[in-house]
């Protein structure tokens, strides 16, 4: 660990936790590596609870203490010039620009590699540049002779990678001109393995049973080209096939997701592996998630990689598209540089693959062709758009899912604070409460914040949400997918509200299995109900206060992987979830988890897959402590998924553990 600037502190932006950082001239310019992870190697540093990951301010680069080893000693190279980082600044002006760089360069040239700077690209080449012909995507900032601004899709890359602290990628490998986010990764065979095409080879590494989608996108090489929206990054097929490949952050990741496409940020697109009972009795084996590096969250975006990535570019055109993440994003790019859409950008090779594996709108007016969906949802926009996408069955969890975010939508949501609540004498727990339902918001406290913010009494009356639509898409929800918590949780609170207290309790204590990573509670603002008391989920707060609901009268759930198995019984799991240890948090999780893998050993011989499922929320349910516990806890599931016959199960956790291993040493 070198300091770079003394005493600089490297700034919070948007919530999320810094990667090893190169800190230079004000700049805080983030090691992602060539598939978007910024993971910390260091387990003190390390994503170990829920909602919490590393914030580093310092450089971590051995290069610059030791200075640049001589060419052609890439065994000893220094780590270095992530092959793709972002600097945490979004405006700086030309001389800014010039200090940073020249920064990089008295911190200790590297002979080779590539930097990026948000979206724009320097290369470094011993001090000398490329060819570069194209505008700079920051405009016409000068570095002056030794830098120049280059754009991200028009590069070569030079003789050398020298790849990130925490990639796995070989440093001596040379790297044909290309597009520099594949490049990076160090893919240099073309198309295939020999005979056996990627597909066939990545099914056999995983036994995987790809969809048609899949099997596309990897032998006609469409990921090869970036993409047209935020997921634009993909992983490639030799790096998914190394032995801890780059993307797949355990433990942080659970070991059933396989990172497809990222954004650049962190975040991903993963194939998830469903249970084996869930899998025969729907006939699919697999979907694809979104998964939220910034505490883990993750929420089904479709059946296939192509439904993903289409909901991926309908996004900004849905409702409360802002509120994509656990905390509202930046507005991202998804248009190119003519301004175009991307789910308009029709000529681009991932849109004309998507077209060939999405279902047909039905026939043109004329008759004669069926209709591209794409084109059709291409003329949408808003609610009308997202109620298309159910209709057609496509992206149908999402797509409610930002319809459920629009029903509880109102003026106040965008306009408090805590600084407000502070000022009106109010917890701001307190005040998140009320404001989840405005029905419940007291008539004074109502008009000291219409006072306080000059609003009119409208800002704060209920008319503003929809309840009625919000337990509309909350049942189906929870009727279609049961291991998503906040299905159950907002279907259980809109039957409390309306004095169904029996059905409500049968929602809770079908969402009181599911994971936390599950619950949308900070998009959907129901984190009032988990954030103080030491009650961990939004279903134990209600189950817990309601002691005289009879567990009996809730129905029969299924054990599925990801929900806590019945093993565990309700009154137990309540018990563990609302403890309210001195100890605090990480005591609790703990617990919770040495409870669950106790209870695991009951299973070993007579039922392996309940054993898998309860080693499984041992680890993913809250998330367990300490981070050393998972290098057995990952060990145990192989073993279980092993004596289960959960092949594609074992064989990716596997994958997840080398992973564990090769960073943390556990």
């Amino acid at each position: 660990m070198v300091n770079v600037c003394e005493g600089y502190q490297a700034p919070r932006q948007d919530n999320r936790a810094f990667p090893p950082s190169l800190v230079a001239f004000g700049y805080v310019i983030h090691g992602v590596n060539s598939c978007g992870s910024d993971r910390d190697e260091n387990p003190e540093h390390s994503p170990s609870q829920p909602g919490k990951l590393s914030r580093l301010s310092h450089l971590k680069a051995d290069f610059a203490k030791r200075g640049p080893e001589p060419h052609g000693s890439p065994s000893v190279r220094p780590k270095f010039a992530p092959d793709q980082a972002t600097a945490s600044a979004n405006r700086r002006s030309g001389s800014e620009w010039q200090r940073a760089a020249a920064g990089l360069v008295r911190l200790g040239r590297p002979s080779g590699g590539s930097i990026l700077i948000s979206k724009t690209m320097l290369l470094l080449r011993s001090g000398k540049f490329g060819r570069y012909a194209g505008a700079s995507t920051r405009g016409q900032n000068s570095l002056g002779p030794e830098f120049k601004l280059m754009a991200l899709r028009s590069v070569t890359l030079g003789p050398l990678l020298v790849n990130a602290a925490d990639s796995t990628s070989n440093d001596a490998e040379s790297v044909p001109d290309s597009d520099p986010s594949l490049a990076a990764q160090g893919e240099l065979t073309a198309g295939s393995q020999g005979d056996v095409s990627w597909s066939q080879t990545i099914s056999q590494r995983f036994s995987l049973d790809l969809s048609p989608d899949l099997v596309a996108w990897w032998d006609d090489e469409v990921w090869r080209h970036l993409g047209p929206g935020e997921y634009c990054h993909p992983a490639t097929p030799k790096v998914l096939l190394g032995d801890a490949p780059d993307p797949v952050w355990p433990p942080l990741m659970p070991p059933n997701f396989l990172p497809l496409v990222g954004n650049g940020a962190g975040d991903w697109l993963c194939l998830r592996i469903l249970d084996p009972d869930v899998a025969e009795a729907t006939g699919r084996t697999t979907d694809v998630c979104h998964w939220y590096h910034g505490g883990g969250d993750w929420l089904p975006w479709g059946n296939t990689l192509a439904e993903a990535l289409l909901f991926d570019w309908a996004l900004p055109r849905l409702p409360q598209s802002e509120r994509r993440h656990a905390d509202p994003a930046e507005a991202s790019s998804v248009q190119n540089e003519e301004g175009i859409d991307a789910i308009e950008q029709h000529e681009h090779p991932w849109v004309i693959w998507a077209k060939s594996h999405l279902p047909s709108a039905g026939k043109s007016d004329e008759g004669a062709s069926d209709v591209s969906v794409l084109a059709e949802l291409g003329q949408l926009s808003g609610r009308d758009l997202a109620e298309r996408l159910i209709e057609r069955g496509i992206c149908e969890i999402p797509a409610r899912c930002q319809l459920l975010l629009d029903g509880l939508h109102h003026e106040l949501v965008e306009k408090l604070t805590p600084a407000i609540a502070n000022k009106l004498d109010l917890t701001w727990n307190e005040l998140m409460r009320w404001c989840f339902d405005l029905g419940t918001l007291p008539r004074d406290v109502a008009s000291r914040i219409q006072a306080e913010l000059g609003l009119p009494e409208s800002a704060t009356q209920v008319c503003q949400q929809d309840w009625e639509t919000v337990q509309q898409h909350a049942s189906v929800i929870s009727a279609q997918a049961r291991d998503l918590s906040w299905g159950h949780d907002i279907l259980g609170y809109c039957l409390q509200r309306a004095g169904r207290t029996d059905e409500a309790a049968s929602a809770f204590a079908r969402a009181i299995r599911c994971s936390v990573f599950t619950d949308q509670s900070v998009r959907l603002r129901t984190h009032w109900a988990t954030s103080s008391d030491g009650v961990s989920k939004v279903s134990a707060r209600f189950l817990d206060k309601d002691a005289a609901v009879d567990a009996s009268s809730t129905a029969a759930i299924p054990d599925q992987l990801g929900c806590v198995p019945a093993a565990i019984e309700q009154p137990v799991l309540i018990k563990l979830l609302c403890s309210r240890s001195a100890a605090g948090p990480d005591s609790m999780r703990q617990e919770y988890a040495e409870t669950l893998i106790a209870r695991s050993r009951d299973f070993q011989t007579t039922a392996p897959a309940t054993e898998a499922r309860l080693l499984y929320s041992a680890g993913w349910d809250l998330g367990a402590e300490p981070l050393r516990c998972f290098g057995d806890l990952l060990d145990q599931y192989i073993s279980a998924c092993r004596e289960a016959g959960w092949v594609s199960h074992q064989r990716l956790a596997e994958v997840h553990r080398q992973g564990l291993q090769t960073r943390y040493r556990l």
